[in-house]
């Protein structure tokens, strides 16, 4: 049975379209909060309003909201340090939330049916999935789509946690200084946090890439050394 077939696949996706869609309706309409007012609200509750936001931020990342856009709201509500630190507790439930999530919906089902290719970064992952994490979370990609392919994969949930929970620091901690300046972006911090977002990048970019490069030249010795 192909995994778009299977009932807790369906309504798993259906329940991120519902969520998406309420979301939507409500910002269209105008009965969504605005900066303001949740601003005012959270100078007058700033411990609730902190607690609140981790689960919140969780909840939202899991239906593929921008994750840029929660860090830079948690600068502009908290400041940027509290602001990075709610961040990233966030993103770390979000991250282990999805992995688990997608393996048990249909996790083996799915590993069984990938090709060789990706048996091969499995196994890459088993060895050096706190690495892979690591990096992956230094480059602006999608990372809930990734965290839910996680899933499909033999990471484990350790990793997945571990490398959320250091990775995601310098690029949260680089939102998070443009929201709490978002009132005059020409300061200095907000030009290194910029700055800091193309460095990260290219940094996860060349560490992924050459950990890749190492685990495929440790195989290749590996297979060669069998054959002799």
């Amino acid at each position: 049975m192909r995994p778009w077939n299977d009932p807790k696949v369906r309504l798993f996706g259906a329940a991120i379209l519902i969520v998406f869609l309420t979301i939507t309706l409500l910002h269209v309409n105008g009965l969504l909060p605005s900066a303001d007012d949740v601003k005012e609200l959270v100078d007058g509750n700033r411990l609730v309003a902190f607690a609140a936001y981790i689960p919140a931020a969780a909840a939202l990342r899991l239906i593929m909201f921008p994750a840029s856009i929660l860090s830079v709201a948690a600068g502009l509500l908290f400041g940027a340090l509290a602001g990075t630190v709610a961040a990233v507790a966030g993103a770390t439930i979000a991250a282990c939330g999805a992995l688990l999530i997608s393996r048990y919906v249909g996790g083996d089902r799915i590993k069984r049916r990938l090709p060789r290719k990706a048996r091969d970064f499995d196994v890459f992952l088993e060895r050096k999935g706190y690495l892979a994490v690591l990096y992956v979370r230094l480059l602006p990609a999608p990372h809930t789509l990734i965290d839910y392919a996680a899933g499909f994969t033999c990471l484990r949930l350790r990793h997945m946690f571990l490398g959320t929970l250091i990775g995601a620091v310098p690029m949260a901690l680089a939102y998070n200084i443009l929201g709490d300046r978002l009132s005059d972006l020409g300061h200095w911090s907000v030009k290194a946090a910029a700055g800091g977002l193309i460095a990260l990048s290219v940094l996860g970019w060349w560490l992924g890439r050459r950990s890749v490069l190492e685990e495929r030249e440790a195989r290749h010795e590996a297979g060669t050394g069998d054959s002799t």
